[in-house]
């Protein structure tokens, strides 16, 4: 069934390891409007399609400025995201070299991103992962499908964990308007 590549892998983190995440001393000065990558080539703004404030955390630890260091944060996803990826590709055809980094997104009210997948255009990606950090807000649901004739599907996960699936044209996805609060995420890609 094409739902069964839709994994959940709970506690990835501890709940204090997400907290230091959101809480990170150098966020505040860090944060950006997040346009989905089509947009910042083509440097055309279309705020309808993806709402949310996002950090790049592997640039930031990667381009180290005084007082911007996110290397504790970049090794500590680096570590766990990689480690659940192969247990993602196990007993799979799929053969994955790398990550695309770690993209942390600040949904706040009303925030949310349309209907898409994650297939990119400049280089090919195969696993999506979406790490949550935090479950005290409301709405924000990540939704699978429920175009035409498919229903709607909602994995449950939580806090600490993450969600993998293949990036391809048959996972179109959906992150939920926010009603109340802010969901904080950490994104990345295997390709």
């Amino acid at each position: 069934m094409i739902k069964d590549y839709i994994k959940v892998y709970k506690n990835i983190l501890t709940s204090e390891e997400c907290d230091m995440i959101i809480s990170h001393p150098n966020n505040d000065k860090n944060w950006q409007e997040s346009l989905p990558v089509w947009d910042e080539k083509e440097k055309y703004l279309i705020t309808s399609r993806r709402k949310c404030d996002q950090i790049e955390i592997t640039t930031a630890g990667d381009n180290y400025i005084a007082g911007n260091n996110y290397i504790e944060i970049d090794h500590l996803l680096y570590t766990r995201l990689n480690s659940t990826m192969i247990k993602y590709i196990e007993g799979t055809y799929c053969s994955i070299g790398y990550d695309t980094g770690y993209t942390l997104l600040r949904y706040n009210k009303d925030g949310g991103y349309i209907r898409h997948i994650d297939a990119a255009t400049e280089y090919h990606r195969h696993l999506s992962a979406t790490l949550l950090l935090n479950d005290d807000f409301e709405g924000g649901e990540l939704t699978f499908f429920g175009d035409g004739d498919m229903d709607e599907y909602i994995p449950n996960f939580n806090k600490g964990d993450v969600i993998m699936f293949p990036s391809n044209f048959m996972y179109p996805h959906t992150v939920k308007p926010i009603i109340s609060g802010k969901r904080y995420v950490i994104v990345t890609w295997f390709r």
